[in-house]
């Protein structure tokens, strides 16, 4: 039986061509970070997004209206490294970000510069992760900045948006966001590949976690925010062992890509 090891950085994707893409139908909208106020609520991001929303659609406001006029969402003074986390109606794929940052004549620029996506399935397992970075907002830009993921991620039901950081000032300050893709709903890809659930054993796990997947051909792991993580596997053909025994407690999702598509685990390292 043929073995190999690796040390594991992250998640390997196949990739998809980014065409034919429709702004996904929002659910909710929540974050981390109080509002500055009423005005200014998180749920602003949202509003008018929907499958007609598209890279052309301008969201009017004003530079100088003093947080008050298509503000969209200002986080309380002096706070902006939190999460927003974005859930749709239904389970998806994504391919794209749009951004309507907001930019203020009368004080610094606030808008958002760079920030980590963890994607996660309707069972509130991480499938992967994406930094993205976005330009710098221009005052009498109405239109979204745009961010095409290298990768389609498939079967997404919420995206956490966590801020790494702004172009300036100390607060977020977004009009709209929206998400796009090209609507794999099932968590099939096109060509027949399927993400499917498994369990490994032992669970929790103090050293060794083992999971019987046959044909793996990659694992990423990642913690309980989407970040990769580094650790050492044993691949053969009908199973994955992982060694845990650097790593804090808590909790990791494990993928594993194959010839027919992809499995998900969750573990709790003790």
């Amino acid at each position: 039986m043929m073995t190999r090891y690796a040390f594991l950085i992250g998640a390997l994707f196949a990739h998809f061509l980014v065409v034919g893409q429709t702004t996904i139908a929002p659910q909710s909208v929540t974050c981390t970070l109080d509002a500055f106020s009423p005005t200014c609520a998180v749920d602003n991001l949202i509003e008018e997004i929907g499958p007609g929303t598209s890279t052309s659609t301008a969201f009017s406001f004003s530079p100088w209206s003093n947080f008050s006029t298509g503000i969209g969402f200002v986080s309380d003074f002096g706070q902006w490294e939190g999460s927003i986390t974005y859930t749709f109606v239904n389970s998806t794929s994504v391919s794209r970000m749009m951004v309507w940052n907001a930019y203020f004549n009368f004080e610094l620029d606030h808008s958002l510069r760079n920030a980590l996506l963890t994607f996660y399935n309707s069972s509130d397992q991480v499938i992967t992760t994406a930094n993205v970075t976005f330009p710098q907002a221009v005052s009498d830009v109405l239109t979204p900045q745009v961010v095409n993921l290298a990768t389609e991620v498939l079967g997404v039901k919420r995206v956490m948006i966590t801020v790494g950081s702004l172009w300036g000032g100390n607060e977020i300050s977004l009009r709209r966001m929206a998400f796009a893709g090209n609507g794999l709903v099932t968590g099939i890809d096109e060509d027949g590949s399927m993400t499917t659930l498994v369990s490994g054993s032992p669970n929790p796990a103090r050293d060794n976690y083992t999971i019987s997947v046959v044909g793996a051909r990659s694992v990423g792991v990642f913690d309980a925010i989407g970040r990769s993580v580094a650790l050492e596997a044993q691949i053969d053909q009908e199973q994955v062992v992982l060694r845990w025994d650097h790593l804090a407690p808590g909790t990791y999702h494990v993928i594993i890509h194959t010839a027919t598509g992809q499995a998900v685990s969750r573990v709790l390292v003790e």
